[in-house]
């Protein structure tokens, strides 16, 4: 194998650049199909989603509130990883809390894997104190995820040897997550624990494929 590439090395050379963002997403989705673990998107300006952060955070400035946004990681690539979400949320008397709907896709490669989740959040509000009030939150989600390998050229197609095969999926899957929250004066802060059931969002019964629980503690 090593005497081929050595003999044939201009020509891989130039075949790797000509497909290098297609070997790129390859060697990605190998390693999700390998065993790596799953995990979410993230946010530099988490603020700025604050249902995505914790289901406690709905209803709290009373009036209606819509968030939009957008991510669009590694700009330069060919295919970069985009993201966009939607938010609503609102206060409401007669449940002593407020009620939000959340919405996230997260696109990789272009669409190769496509990810969404539609949220709906219930959060109780307790004012202790004129000053002081607590704020608990449940949220249930329904996620979809799906792979399509049609696009993809990987490294043994390049090579003409024999590799692994990827399969195409689309899998809906429950998801859960609970939040609390304090808010004194000028101050806030709270935990949030997201993918309470670990739900496994590929086709693969192997533990690593699993969304990891995820904890969250702003302030």
């Amino acid at each position: 194998m090593l005497a081929f590439v050595y003999k044939n090395r201009n020509r891989v050379r130039k075949v790797a650049k000509e497909y290098r963002y297609l070997v790129w997403t390859a060697g990605v989705l190998t390693s999700l199909s390998m065993g790596a673990a799953a995990q979410d998107p993230a946010f530099s300006q988490f603020f700025a989603n604050p249902l995505y952060m914790n289901p406690a955070m709905a209803g709290l400035e009373g009036a209606t509130k819509i968030y939009l946004g957008y991510r669009n990681q590694w700009a330069g690539a060919v295919d970069p990883y985009s993201t966009y979400h939607a938010s609503y949320d609102q206060y409401l008397d007669p449940l002593h809390g407020g009620i939000g709907f959340h919405v996230i896709n997260d696109r990789q490669g272009g669409g190769i894997i496509n990810t969404m989740s539609l949220d709906a959040i219930y959060a109780y509000h307790l004012k202790v104190s004129h000053e002081l009030t607590v704020t608990g939150g449940f949220q249930l989600s329904v996620g979809h995820r799906n792979r399509k390998t049609s696009d993809l050229v990987l490294p043994s197609d390049i090579l003409g040897t024999p590799g692994n095969t990827l399969y195409d999926y689309s899998v809906i899957y429950p998801d859960f997550a609970v939040g609390f929250g304090a808010f004194y004066k000028n101050f806030y802060g709270g935990i949030a624990a997201h993918h309470l059931m670990e739900p496994n969002p590929t086709i693969q019964d192997n533990p690593n494929s699993r969304l990891a629980r995820k904890y969250t503690a702003h302030i």
